[in-house]
């Protein structure tokens, strides 16, 4: 406010008495709207910007509604992608996250357990749904090529189970199944869901266990190239949304924790192949992810 005075005083002085008032009116009047137009400029350099860890199978449905929220608020997010076994490791050296959104329960809650996330921020902001993809045209329907014997060294991706709660589900599933001891010479360990995905689409295996979000978010492959795993064959896919240390203090990623509980989140999140939880009944844990009790061995 001084400068603008100050401002105004020497443009003053500049106009003797030859000049009307009008002509200091004036003056008065553009550098009003000068201060202003400097505070709406200065209001929207001050969006904050928040850094999330976000689980791999979200990326698409993350994009989605990362523009929904800056357009919104005018915040600013940085991303970061990759399976929740890293991320979590990530979180634990250093990284700089504000917001950690996992793709299952236990990553989350170890996080509020060893204090290093707030323990009343976390709730479940999607369930995620496990396919069985084909883009060689292999039958998957029903799981039934994994009831006939491997042929042709056909080859069969998942997530490592160990990093990716999808992977772990993909295992799971084989169980059921009861095909898991014939396929394990058959399997793709990836280290993230989204490299399971790249796997399968780029036809350097042919079958993959992914995301139906991953699925959703590819035009051209259509119902006939995938199965929709029965949530029974596997834990719940749970996946949830904590507030670290670092964003204690950030109000953006406050903003972002609410806005990922609107009924405008939760669409896009529907949208995109996912269920959501109703606040009140959300379970505390579920889909653990623990290789203690699978015979799963990388």
């Amino acid at each position: 406010m001084r400068q603008d005075v100050n401002v105004e005083r020497h443009l003053s002085a500049a106009f003797t008495g030859k000049k009307s008032l009008i002509n200091i009116a004036l003056i008065k009047i553009v550098l009003t709207l000068f201060t202003i137009l400097v505070g709406v400029r200065i209001g929207h350099a001050e969006g904050g910007e928040i850094n999330v860890g976000v689980a791999a199978n979200f990326t698409a449905t993350f994009k989605q509604l990362e523009l929904e929220f800056e357009q919104l608020s005018g915040h600013q997010l940085a991303p970061s992608f990759g399976s929740t076994g890293q991320l979590y490791a990530q979180i634990h050296h250093g990284a700089p996250f504000d917001l950690f959104l996992s793709a299952d329960v236990n990553r989350a809650d170890k996080l509020i357990q060893e204090h290093q996330a707030e323990g009343n921020s976390g709730f479940i902001y999607a369930q995620g749904k496990l396919v069985l993809l084909s883009t060689t045209g292999m039958p998957v329907a029903d799981g039934v090529i994994f009831s006939l014997p491997p042929k042709n060294n056909w080859r069969l991706a998942i997530a490592n189970p160990k990093l990716a709660p999808y992977g772990l589900a993909a295992v799971e599933t084989l169980q059921a199944l009861g095909a898991y001891a014939q396929l394990k010479d058959h399997m793709i360990v990836a280290q993230s869901i989204a490299q399971t995905m790249q796997f399968v689409a780029s036809g350097h295996v042919d079958l993959g266990f992914v995301a139906l979000s991953q699925v959703r978010a590819i035009s051209s492959i259509d119902s006939n190239q995938y199965w929709l795993v029965p949530t029974e064959m596997y834990r719940p896919i749970n996946q949830k949304a904590v507030l670290l240390n670092k964003g204690r203090g950030n109000i953006a990623a406050k903003e972002f924790l609410t806005f990922l509980r609107s009924d405008k989140a939760i669409s896009i999140i529907h949208s995109h192949g996912y269920s959501t939880v109703p606040m009140p009944n959300q379970p505390h844990t579920d889909n653990v992810l623990s290789t203690d009790n699978t015979p799963w061995q990388p």
